[in-house]
């Protein structure tokens, strides 16, 4: 008896045991031996595209990638960030839908709001990193999975600031603080150019529809860092003068302009919001695990 007692106990300890060992794995994603591409694609919160490692002929093109600051992938709703005005704050941080998607066999079939249909080749790179391939175009897209607790917005849209000031159509002086009197004080209105490092200023009445903007001047600008990762030195050659500006964001859509020469703030806002965004980005967030 003694005997068929300690049988009975030492079966119930192991089927225990294999109930406990059976629990602590149920949480835990199987191996991808062959990628399982909607695990991949969505255990990330965004993927940045890296657009210094874009190859392929300089005429062919996916443009909504094109444009993408980041791409999520969620319940086969595809989520770009295309603009730095709003930049992680869109769409809580994911921006605005813009195509549903289809997963095939180390396919995507994406079927894009404006652009229509492009089916790419998904290659697993590893960790997080993917690539999207065009065969049609022969075009791919380098992609590094982040979760938004550890992306650096602040990074990427500071490292970028000048597409932050493309994206309007003209930036128009709402008010002007201390300082003492300079020539600058008669611009009323900015504008900086997408193809280029070129502005344009205007001394139109502050209150000119900017569709009747007459700009009066065009030259070249460029953006420096200072020691503040926040604040960039913003220079306008004016030909016979370099005004220097450090250049400070407010909000979505607000700019100060602190001119060194006269310790005037020039408080800017941008008008005429163009949805959209250039390629040729610089490089975005440091990458980490790759």
């Amino acid at each position: 008896m003694k005997k068929i007692y300690l049988l009975f106990a030492t079966t119930l300890l192991l089927l225990l045991s294999s109930c406990s060992v059976n629990d602590d794995y149920t949480n835990i994603p199987p191996p991808i031996n062959e990628p399982d591409y909607s695990y991949i694609l969505q255990n990330f919160d965004l993927w940045e595209v890296d657009h210094s490692l874009t190859t392929g002929p300089s005429n062919s093109s996916v443009p909504f990638i094109d444009r993408a600051i980041t791409l999520s992938f969620f319940d086969r709703i595809l989520y770009a960030n295309n603009n730095f005005s709003g930049f992680g704050i869109t769409g809580n941080g994911f921006g605005i839908p813009v195509a549903s998607y289809v997963l095939g066999y180390n396919t995507i079939s994406i079927n894009h709001d404006v652009y229509g249909r492009f089916t790419l080749e998904l290659i697993f790179l590893g960790q997080n990193k993917i690539l999207l391939y065009d065969r049609n175009q022969g075009v791919s897209y380098t992609l590094f999975g982040y979760n938004k607790s550890n992306y650096d917005y602040d990074y990427v849209f500071f490292n970028n600031i000048e597409f932050f000031l493309q994206e309007f159509n003209a930036w128009r002086k709402i008010s002007t603080t201390g300082g003492s009197a300079n020539l600058f004080d008669d611009e009323n209105f900015l504008g900086f150019d997408t193809s280029g490092s070129v502005f344009h200023s205007s001394i139109d009445n502050v209150n000119t529809p900017i569709d009747f903007l007459q700009w009066n001047f065009s030259g070249i600008y460029s953006i420096s860092n200072t020691v503040n990762p926040k604040r960039k030195v913003l220079s306008l050659d004016y030909g016979n003068s370099i005004e220097r500006f450090e250049l400070i964001h407010v909000n979505d859509n607000t700019i100060d302009l602190y001119h060194y020469a006269s310790s005037t703030t020039y408080t800017f806002q941008g008008q005429g919001y163009i949805q959209f965004l250039r390629p040729q980005l610089k490089t975005l967030s440091r990458k980490s695990g790759n």
